[in-house]
This record gives C-alpha cells, sequence and structure tokens, in this order.
C-alpha cells in the first residue's frame, strides 16, 4: 500500500533561535518542485516575518502582507529550494522520501534557508450578521517569488551584481571559481577573507569571513558553546566552525532567480561585515596567536 501523502506536525530549523513549530496540511510534488502547505500559530508567523524567514526579506512582500491578522494562525506554502529538490528527488521512491526528510527534525529538509514563502492567507472573518459565514474566504497574498515571470530583461548576472557589492563596501572581488567570489578584508578590527559562493541558476548567495588563525582542535568543545549561546542572540546571519578549526561568520540571501539590483546583496555583504566586528574579539580569544 503507498504511504499516505504526509501530514502533522514539524520543526523548522533557522539560522537562529528555537525551532519553528509548524503543522504540515499537504505535500506536493511535481515537475515544478515540491510545495509544502503550513500552519502556523501567530508567534511563528510574526517569527517568520521578524526574522525573514524563508527567504521573506521585505524585497518579496508585497503591501497585501498588513491584511494578514497576527493575532490568528496564517496557513503558508513554501516552495523547496531547487538544489535539495534534486537531491531528495533524484532516487526511486521520491514521495516517501519526501515525508521522511519531512519527519527528520534537523535535517537538511527542516532548514528554513532551504524553503521560499509563496503565499500566506488566512480565513476572513465575516461580520457577526454576514449571511455567507459558511462560505470559505480567504485574505493572503502572493509574494514576489511567486509572481515574477521566468525571464526578467532587466536581470543582472550574479556573479556581476555580487562583485558590484563588494566594491560598495571598498572590497575588490576577485573570482577564484566560476561560483564563487573572494575579497581580503583590511579593518580597524583586523584582517581577513570574505568568500561569496554563489548558485546563478536559482539566485543564492552565501557570504563567508573567515577568522585567520584556526582553533585549537582541543578547544573545540569550548568554541561550540560559546558560538550556539551567541547564535541564540542573533537575528541575522550565523557563527560557524568548521571541520578545519576555521571560525567564521555566515550570512546569505534566496534572490529566487537573477538579481535585478545589488541592494539585497549590499545588505548582505553589510550584514556580514558588521557581524565579523562585533564577534572579531570573541573569535580572538578562541584562536589566540
Amino acid at each position: 500500500m503507498p504511504e499516505p501523502v504526509f501530514q502533522g506536525a514539524v520543526s523548522f530549523t533557522p539560522p537562529t533561535g528555537p525551532p519553528l513549530r509548524a503543522v504540515v496540511l499537504g505535500l506536493r510534488q511535481s515537475p515544478d518542485g515540491v510545495a509544502v502547505r503550513l500552519q502556523l500559530a501567530p508567534d511563528a508567523w510574526s517569527r517568520l516575518l521578524a526574522h525573514q524567514l524563508f527567504g521573506s526579506h521585505p524585497a518579496i512582500l508585497p503591501p497585501e502582507t498588513d491584511a494578514i491578522d497576527g493575532a490568528r494562525p496564517v496557513v503558508v506554502v513554501l516552495d523547496m529550494h531547487p538544489a535539495l529538490v534534486k537531491e531528495l528527488c533524484a532516487g526511486p521512491d521520491p514521495d516517501r522520501r519526501l515525508a521522511q526528510a519531512l519527519r527528520t527534525s534537523g535535517g537538511s529538509a527542516l532548514q528554513t534557508e532551504h524553503w521560499r514563502l509563496r503565499t500566506a492567507t488566512q480565513p476572513l472573518l465575516p461580520p457577526s450578521d454576514s449571511l455567507t459565514g459558511a462560505v470559505e474566504v480567504e485574505t493572503g497574498f502572493t509574494t514576489a517569488y511567486g509572481t515574477a515571470p521566468a525571464a526578467d530583461p532587466t536581470a543582472l548576472r550574479l556573479d556581476a551584481a555580487v562583485a558590484d557589492a563588494m566594491r560598495l563596501h571598498g572590497l575588490t572581488p576577485i573570482p577564484f571559481r566560476d561560483t564563487a567570489l573572494r575579497a581580503r578584508v583590511e579593518d580597524a578590527s583586523g584582517s581577513w577573507t570574505m568568500v561569496a559562493m554563489m548558485d546563478p541558476d536559482v539566485g543564492l548567495c552565501t557570504i563567508y569571513s573567515a577568522f585567520p588563525r584556526p582553533l585549537d582542535p582541543a578547544l573545540r568543545p569550548q568554541a561550540v558553546d560559546v558560538l550556539a549561546q551567541l547564535n541564540s542572540q542573533l537575528n541575522i546571519g550565523a557563527l560557524e566552525l568548521d571541520e578545519d578549526g576555521q571560525l567564521r561568520v555566515r550570512t546569505g540571501v534566496d534572490l529566487g532567480g537573477p538579481p535585478r539590483d545589488t541592494g539585497p546583496l549590499a545588505a548582505t555583504i553589510g550584514h556580514n561585515l558588521a557581524l565579523m566586528r562585533e564577534v572579531w574579539s570573541t573569535f580572538a580569544a578562541l584562536a589566540p596567536g
């Protein structure tokens, strides 16, 4: 007997803070990708907007966002990032694999950065004397991701837009892969290398600032505790420790396609620089030299 479509409670992992809890109302796989329909409690919806989760930065949210009543549950539709769709749907029995992925807390399928907000709706409450109380009427919005045309003649190349955004911060971009740029940062706090990793097909850009000294392996448990405490206090970005003992700051933006301007990219780089300056002394204490 085929496994039923997955429904039930899930916990998404945001870049910072506690898990974001939701209820899956439906899961759909099609040639266009994978979409999930969720119900969010009012506090979860507030966190989504405040922390720009699921790629919901202001550039994609229309004025109709104000029509959502933040005191009542909200139903959202999310689209899975194409890279994750390829990973989960490449093998046999993709429906079962998708359902299993949504049951795996902490897995890649439940990272908020791997989904994009498409729509947000909720039932429209009729007046108490209305005769249409039994009719389902919804209010809400569709994001710019959901309505943008497949081709945009005004779109920019992602690598060119990232390079321009770096220059706006006084940095000199240096290509070192087809989908990566680096720049040397000379700052009052210290000197380090910034790297931009790009996925031009989907408009995804991740910025890393790498602390120049590696961590002593013996200090890894202490560093993990320190980073976890600091990450819980961040609204944007994350502090990481990679397998080679390198401390780094990560920020990212999912543009949903080719960029139309450098604004979101410049903001992402600016957040990265500001966060690196803020945690420089902490990194230096963990990896002295």
